[in-house]
């Protein structure tokens, strides 16, 4: 029986593990399409990077590509003006 926990238990740590991570990947995912936080998108793509699946080539290359992306100084600009513009919002409202 013991042996049977020591074998199962790295494994089940490990897909939990890679489930947390994405589901995390796909939350900053939804937040960089919608352009709400760079910063959470940033990390996210960071993340990407980590061989946590069968699929880390995949991952790699959508990490490596995402951070280009991200740091394109017009991308990070849309991100300001989408924050600025939701930032105006809140303050606008009168609940």
């Amino acid at each position: 029986m013991s042996r049977l926990i020591l074998v199962g238990l790295p494994m089940f740590l490990a897909f939990a593990g890679s489930f947390i991570i994405g589901v995390l990947m796909i939350i900053g995912a939804l937040k960089m399409m919608r352009l709400e936080s760079h910063r959470w998108a940033t990390t996210v793509s960071i993340l990407a990077l980590l061989p946590c699946s069968p699929a880390g080539l995949i991952g790699l290359v959508a990490g490596i590509w995402s951070l280009i992306v991200l740091n394109r100084p017009n991308v990070v600009a849309a991100f300001e003006a989408q924050s600025a513009l939701a930032r105006g919002r809140q303050a606008g409202s009168t609940f």
